[in-house]
């Protein structure tokens, strides 16, 4: 949902659900303390050490939902307009976002299973590049790229344990395929 507050200057918000499971078999990056007691497979203290991972051993996910929630400010470029009122408009889209990231995190680790574990876990930021066809001056079929960037700097991973946490960084790059509608609040004469 946005508002046009300049013909070409619009500021939007955006809610975008992703999804993130971790891949198994593969190594990992350690770095922190396990406390002894908690892991049969792992304790003590890790320096960025390499450690292979199984699904028994370990399971990471947020699928049901990495939610960035967004304020995005966007240019649009009129690329061609056919008709006295503009009935058929191709515009180009130049954006740049950033938010919250709300995590609904589930994490299998030494035969404990927590699922659904809510967390308000960083920030993101993201570009949106796209092209925009537009119809009458309202409907509107839109396609963008978007690339990002994720800093998840504190993921509960038990709902029980406050200093049970992870962090991570990641990008993403995504297709976005948009229908809409503009009304038009302010009409000129």
């Amino acid at each position: 949902m946005g508002y046009f507050f300049k013909d070409k200057w619009a500021l939007t918000l955006g809610y975008d659900h992703m999804k993130y499971l971790m891949d198994h078999p593969q190594d990992v990056i350690i770095d922190g303390y396990v406390e002894p007691g908690i892991s049969n497979l792992w304790s003590g203290q890790y320096n960025n050490q390499k450690s292979p991972t199984n699904y028994d051993d370990i399971h990471y996910e947020n699928s049901d939902g990495l939610n960035y929630i967004r304020v995005e400010l966007a240019r649009y470029f009129d690329l061609l307009s056919i008709g006295e009122r503009n009935w058929f408009r191709i515009r180009a889209q130049a954006a740049v976002a950033t938010g919250a990231i709300l995590s609904y995190n589930d994490l299998n680790f030494n035969n404990q299973f927590d699922r659904r574990t809510i967390s308000l876990s960083g920030y993101g930021i993201s570009l949106h590049p796209g092209l925009r066809l537009e119809f009458f001056n309202h409907i509107f079929l839109q396609t963008n790229f978007s690339t990002g960037f994720m800093h998840q700097v504190k993921v509960r991973t038990r709902p029980d344990h406050k200093g049970s946490y992870g962090k991570q960084t990641f990008g993403y790059i995504a297709s976005e395929l948009v229908l809409g509608y503009t009304w038009r609040l302010n009409k000129k004469k």
